[in-house]
């Protein structure tokens, strides 16, 4: 998909789970930013989901980055103060300039 660096308009946080000495023997799960990045944001759609006669509501988001960054799917995007899960991070051909991910808000990390 072709994109022009003026397209890329958004700051973007990617984090990554780390664990913490709480200093009382065990530990404490916090999130660490890992990168961030400018990016082109793209709503794909929602939907909602009934479990456990709960409705969930969810969200999926296309962000597109300049490649050169690695992306694992443990990390979370982070965007205008809202989490969103990496659902499918396109690895790109290593000539291409961008990098496709799919982000999912409104699901459990």
């Amino acid at each position: 998909m072709p994109f022009r660096p003026g397209e890329l308009d958004q700051r973007i946080n990617f984090e990554e789970k780390t664990s913490v000495d709480d200093g009382m023997g065990g530990s404490t799960d916090t999130w660490t930013e890992v990168a961030e990045v400018w990016a082109h944001v793209k709503p794909k759609g929602g939907n909602e989901k009934t479990e456990f006669d709960q409705v969930n509501a969810v969200t999926s988001y296309l962000f597109v980055i300049r490649n050169g960054l690695v992306v694992k799917p443990s990390y979370r995007i982070v965007w205008a103060g809202e989490v969103f899960n990496i659902r499918a991070p396109k690895k790109p051909k290593p000539r291409e300039l961008y990098m496709e991910i799919d982000g999912e808000q409104g699901v459990a990390q």
